[in-house]
């Protein structure tokens, strides 16, 4: 296993300026720091977590609070996140929200970054009494805390107009039928006077088996919706899949609008228009965010993200269909 006398050598440096350069000080010149990390990051270096917390007072480690890994999202939001922690020398651990309290008290981590979806009344508490940095990032609101938040009710109204641009006035909702996206597409379709029924909301949870079975499942009379929009990745996608499994063709006999924009979207069978912030986005403000206050570096306390729509193939103007 490399050390730190290894990289010193390699890099023409004294053990020293390599241990400062692992340790992201300032006192090493940027040039030289970048050479060290690479050649750190070349020979396999694995840093020495308790050394490195008797030796500097800091662990050198972060902690990732997510609220579901099964989620696509999550696992492009963890590579981008450990990369962008790992160029600012930090190491990131990845932790469900049950787990996330107990394993970072023990790990003594200089922060957090906690996904606004896991946040609950008791988290908040707790994380609030807590002297290590806490960042929650693509939340609704901020709970007070420095946060990287979404703004998700512009996003579904940004979908509702691209379908009503588009002719289509019947407009459905697969997903929750509650919280935040749920109460814009409500509020989206009654400020533009269009009609919605208890029939055209397709209540299910986050999952693609759900939103697969209710698309299966629901009525595709002459009065049902001739566009839909699915209130994350999964459900979209699952939604897509059920209506080519009925031999409905999307979009020329219906469309499709989710929310996400993973590169998933562009590569299922009809590559499908979303809504979303860019996840890139997210990421490096949440980081920026979070690196700022462990190293007592002022910044803004709240960022708010906008989404942006990405047409791709499965909107078409609207079409009336025969009954199914």
């Amino acid at each position: 296993m490399a050390t730190i006398r290894d990289i010193a050598r390699l890099a023409g440096v004294s053990y020293s300026t390599v241990s400062k350069a692992l340790n992201d000080s300032p006192l090493v010149k940027p040039a030289t720091k970048q050479r060290i990390l690479e050649i750190a990051r070349a020979v396999n270096y694995q840093k020495n977590i308790p050394a490195a917390q008797l030796a500097t007072g800091k662990s050198m480690v972060v902690g990732i609070v997510f609220e579901d890994i099964a989620n696509p999202l999550f696992a492009h939001m963890a590579a981008r996140l450990i990369d962008r922690f790992d160029e600012n020398g930090y190491q990131a651990i990845l932790s469900m929200a049950a787990q996330a309290g107990k394993l970072y008290r023990h790990l003594c981590v200089d922060g957090i970054l906690y996904w606004g979806g896991a946040m609950n009344p008791s988290a908040v508490s707790e994380l609030q009494d807590t002297a290590v940095p806490v960042v929650v990032f693509g939340a609704d609101d901020h709970h007070h805390l420095p946060s990287v938040t979404v703004d998700r009710a512009e996003g579904i109204r940004m979908a509702i107009h691209h379908l009503v641009e588009q002719g289509h006035r019947r407009i459905g909702f697969v997903g929750r039928a509650e919280g935040v996206k749920f109460q814009a597409y409500i509020d989206g379709l009654n400020n533009l006077g269009l009609p919605h029924q208890p029939a055209w909301v397709l209540h299910c949870h986050h999952t693609w088996r759900e939103a697969y079975t209710a698309m299966l499942q629901c009525d595709m009379g002459a009065d049902a919706p001739t566009a839909w929009i699915g209130s994350n990745n999964q459900v979209a996608r699952g939604a897509l899949r059920a209506l080519l499994h009925r031999g409905l063709r999307v979009p020329e006999d219906v469309s499709l609008v989710g929310y996400d924009d993973l590169p998933e979207m562009e590569l299922e069978e009809v590559p499908l228009t979303t809504v979303g912030p860019a996840l890139d986005d997210v990421v490096t403000n949440a980081v920026t965010l979070l690196m700022a206050a462990i190293r007592h570096e002022a910044t803004v306390q709240t960022v708010r993200l906008m989404p942006k729509l990405h047409i791709r193939n499965s909107v078409a103007p609207r079409k009336e269909r025969c009954p199914m």
